[in-house]
């Protein structure tokens, strides 16, 4: 599967300044940014009920989660070994069968849970595995 994921961030990038008017720049406080989009979507997660809402969702999981991830191997993870793979039809960022981690995953659990599934904790631990610091 030959997935453009710099497209599918961009279009994170867009979405971000279309819609919330928040300029995303791939920096680790655009994190928070992402953090504070997607907790948006859980606050209005009401109006996206049924299968098309479902779906509306989880594709903006999808850019948010890419975004997240490009980002996180831009700054660091990428120099550590990691880089996208395809595990059972959802990338997810792979240094080998013992260290992968979801942003998609991420990305979609903010929008369904809330703060309590944080991106920025999410990152603050993948900058820490990246390095080698937590196992």
């Amino acid at each position: 599967m030959d997935i453009n994921y710099k497209q599918m961030a961009d279009r994170a990038v867009a979405h971000a300044k279309a819609k919330n008017d928040v300029d995303l720049d791939f920096s680790q406080e655009s994190l928070k940014k992402v953090d504070d989009i997607l907790g948006y979507y859980n606050e209005h997660i009401e109006d996206y009920s049924g299968e098309e809402g479902e779906n509306i969702l989880w594709n903006l999981a999808v850019y948010f989660g890419v975004y997240i991830g490009e980002t996180l191997l831009r700054l660091q993870l990428k120099d550590n070994g990691y880089d996208w793979l395809v595990v059972d039809s959802l990338p997810v960022l792979q240094k080998d069968e013992k260290n992968s981690m979801s942003p998609i995953t991420k990305a979609h659990k903010r929008i369904l849970y809330g703060a309590q599934d944080s991106v920025k904790s999410f990152c603050d631990i993948a900058f820490l595995i990246g390095k080698g610091e937590l196992i």
